[in-house]
């Protein structure tokens, strides 16, 4: 049972001016002391050369691409430092949805899975 629910608000950055900068510096650090390393001129882009994997971080949404075997270790070490929810199936990030569908480029002779960012519904 609680008497005074309430209590005193020591640090609030949601909707603070700098509050992105802040977690962009917070997260950058956590990432780096997983062993992913900046993307040279593409901020909030990181490789991890062990793992061959490729995270784009934004705010809260975290898109990560690799090998999928080393997917999973790649997401422990993001989790292992910051509080980060499951990984959920390829769907809207930055504005455009990703639809996975099937291709066959010029110079193969069979359909290979791609990726579609369909920015229709934010057009509307």
């Amino acid at each position: 049972k609680f008497d005074d629910p309430a209590c005193e608000l020591k640090l609030a950055l949601y909707g603070h001016p700098s509050s992105g900068g802040f977690w962009e510096e917070y997260a950058e650090q956590q990432l780096h002391a997983e062993g992913f390393i900046d993307i040279e001129g593409w901020r909030s882009c990181f490789w991890h050369p062990e793992l061959l994997v490729v995270l784009i971080l934004y705010m809260d949404d975290f898109k990560l691409a690799g090998p999928t075997a080393n997917l999973p270790a790649a997401w422990k070490k993001i989790r292992k430092r910051i509080n980060a929810g499951d990984p959920t199936p390829l769907d809207h990030f930055l504005g455009c949805k990703h639809e996975v569908v099937e291709y066959t480029p010029p110079c193969y002779d069979s359909c290979v899975p791609a990726v579609v960012y369909n920015m229709e519904d934010f057009f509307v």
